[in-house]
């Protein structure tokens, strides 16, 4: 195997390879066209040189300078269009809509010679005979009109401001006024709007090249920034290098609220004696955020005015949690609660694990290795169910985030204060709200996101290394994520993405046996009718035999808890009824008189009618039904054919109710 790097050394050396074979002259003296092949060339370098190539050499570099300048083609044709659109029309902010009009002035040395017309009237004397009847409408009595044109003389109008020429002559200019007026300009927001939409994704392009490499490619670290435009721009974040060919920055004097670096901070912590570690560090800096925003202006009432006092408060909250000490949960407290909850072995194991390593780490003062979990299991099986679970246990706050066919980004890092649809994102708004550094973040159904900056941005977040900078941008600021717990649900392990594989601990979530299911409503449905006066004469009254109608055969709970519901209001109704005289209660109601079996629903009918209605989920091809003259059923369910699903222990699901 070799690397890029072992045959250049430096960006300079590879691009100098690559101009000499495939920039001719005239691309090089092109300003958008060199700067094009100079983005995607330094992208895939810096991105790749260190990575092991496949196949030969000759073959190898052949191949990525050929992509780099197919690529770094379609780049600047891109770049040009919006050049040599947006340049001429040199737009500034200050005259962004402000419409200059010309109003003309009005007419001054004005001379004018007409040209007349004259009418001759004469009266022609009564003629004898002549009638109205006969036709000639009295002439004698109509005026007749003659025109008669005379001498025609030419018009002429001068018009404006009279100018003495050099030699003498004069000549008159037009005269106007020009008034600015405010106003949108509607067409230059429509251009801006369509120019949006000529854009080239480096990123996107960059990672393509995986293939050429024994490696898979995670997405690259990152963050999106807003532009003036609105437009947003996912900027990679890189290794910083010196080439002679980059602008170099100068460097700014910091203030007490200005942000601060980890060398500046070390320097701080020894003038003041303090050990400088990343919790203080990340503190320091968030609050220096907080009095940066205290000084901030806008006329109250002003979309501005309330996003800085909700950037304010994001900042109040996460300030506290990190004053506070990382909480540790009360063990005995973890197993009384988690024993409650039927099933979840391996999930239990687990997080019990981490909890007694993170007590005795924080105890030594050391920081406890962030591990992201992977919770695998199909539709229903409880996964979101047991993280509510497990905050109840640990006490450490829940943050959902629900990301199956989601394609904004917005749900992670908020939207931008620059916008009316500003808000923040749920990782932010919950890390306020839990004023907690260590909470739980729930990202569900994240293997079903369906858009490539969505997914880079949970890149960010599964990162270890780099979640500590996640920036959200409604905030304006980043926030530490690598105290949170985080854990993902998915269905299958093939549906997760390569880089989150690399990166994540899987748990398997293991279907419940018929056992456990019978267990959970015979101790859920004692639980419910126990605790209201009007059915708490019931709980006593389930019993094995009658489970079999509450089960469904489906992966999960959720039909099962939603068949106990229908029990326990179904008991209350007919009790409440009954004290207002208008029904009759059940008496016992596991011993019904008559069931209506359809293949969707059990109908229990009781002697006085009344009726409570069970879901019954039912396969055809796989479950046989056998209903006896007796109308009592008996029902197997036969073995399985289970999706591909990694289980750690395969279920046995050959059941007989």
């Amino acid at each position: 195997m070799a690397r890029i790097i072992d045959k250049f050394p430096t960006f300079t050396s590879f691009f100098n390879d690559y101009s000499a074979n495939f920039l001719t002259d005239d691309e090089k003296k092109d300003k958008i066209v060199k700067t094009a092949h100079l983005v995607i060339a330094r992208s895939v370098y810096y991105r790749y040189r260190e990575r092991d190539y496949l196949g030969e050499e000759n073959d190898f570099f052949g191949d990525i300078f050929s992509r780099i300048n197919t690529d770094s083609v379609s780049f600047a044709r891109s770049q040009k269009i919006f050049t040599n659109i947006i340049e001429p029309l040199k737009i500034k902010d200050k005259v962004l809509f402000v419409t200059e009009v010309k109003t003309e002035h009005s007419k001054s040395n004005e001379k004018t010679t007409e040209t007349p017309q004259t009418t001759e009237q004469t009266n022609i004397p009564l003629v004898k005979g002549e009638n109205l009847s006969s036709g000639t409408y009295g002439r004698a009595q109509i005026l007749k009109q003659k025109k008669q044109e005379l001498k025609t003389f030419e018009r002429n109008t001068i018009k404006g401001r009279k100018v003495l020429n050099d030699d003498g002559t004069v000549t008159y200019k037009d005269t106007y006024d020009i008034e600015t007026r405010k106003g949108e300009k509607n067409w230059l927001g429509r251009l801006i709007n369509a120019l949006q939409h000529i854009k080239f994704d480096v990123t996107e392009i960059v990672d393509s090249y995986w293939n050429l490499f024994n490696i898979y490619v995670s997405p690259p670290m990152g963050e999106f920034i807003t532009l003036p435009s609105g437009k947003r721009k996912w900027i990679v974040l890189e290794d910083d290098e010196e080439e002679d060919f980059l602008p170099t920055s100068k460097k700014k004097k910091t203030t007490d609220t200005d942000d601060i670096t980890w060398k500046e901070w070390v320097a701080i912590c020894g003038k003041k004696g303090v050990t400088p570690t990343e919790e203080n560090y990340y503190l320091e800096c968030i609050t220096r955020y907080r009095a940066r925003k205290e000084k901030e202006r806008a006329p109250a009432g002003s979309l501005t005015a309330l996003a800085i006092d909700k950037q304010k408060e994001l900042a109040d909250g996460i300030i506290k949690g990190w004053e506070t000490p990382k909480a540790i949960p009360d063990l005995d407290k973890f197993d009384n609660v988690m024993d409650k909850v039927i099933g979840f072995t391996e999930f239990k194991r687990k997080f019990k694990k981490y909890i007694v390593n993170l007590e005795d780490d924080v105890k030594k003062g050391k920081k406890t290795e962030q591990t992201i979990y992977v919770l695998l299991g199909p539709p229903g099986i409880g996964k979101s169910y047991i993280c509510e679970i497990l905050s109840e246990a640990t006490g450490w706050y829940l943050i959902n985030v629900d990301l199956g066919g989601r394609t904004d980004t917005g749900i992670l890092e908020g939207v931008s204060p620059a916008t009316k649809s500003a808000f923040a994102g749920r990782l932010c708004e919950g890390l306020a709200v839990a004023k907690q550094k260590t909470a739980i973040i729930l990202l569900d159904e994240f293997e079903k996101v369906r858009d490539e900056g969505l997914e880079n941005m949970l890149g960010n977040v599964l990162d270890i290394k780099k979640n500590k900078d996640f920036r959200d941008q409604f905030l304006s600021y980043r926030i530490d994520l690598s105290h949170c717990i985080i854990i993902c649900t998915a269905n299958y392990a093939k549906q997760v993405k390569d880089f989150v594989q690399d990166r994540a601990t899987f748990v398997n979530i293991e279907l419940y046996t018929y056992e456990q299911r019978e267990n959970y409503v015979i101790n859920t449905l004692k639980r419910k009718l126990a605790g209201d006066e009007n059915t708490a004469r019931y709980a006593n009254q389930i019993n094995k035999d009658f489970c079999k109608y509450i089960i469904t055969e489906a992966w999960g709970l959720r039909q099962v808890n939603a068949n106990i519901e229908e029990i326990v209001k179904s008991l209350k109704f007919y009790v409440l009824e009954e004290k207002r005289g208008k029904e009759k209660s059940i008496e016992d109601f596991t011993k019904p008189s008559k069931i209506e079996t359809t293949p969707t629903r059990f109908n229990m009918v009781y002697k006085n009618g009344q009726e409570i209605n069970l879901n019954r989920i039912r396969t055809a091809s796989k479950v046989e039904d056998e209903i006896t003259k007796k109308e009592k059923i008996v029902t197997v369910w036969t073995e399985l054919t289970w999706p591909d699903h990694k289980f750690s222990v395969e279920p046995k699901l050959s059941w007989t109710l």
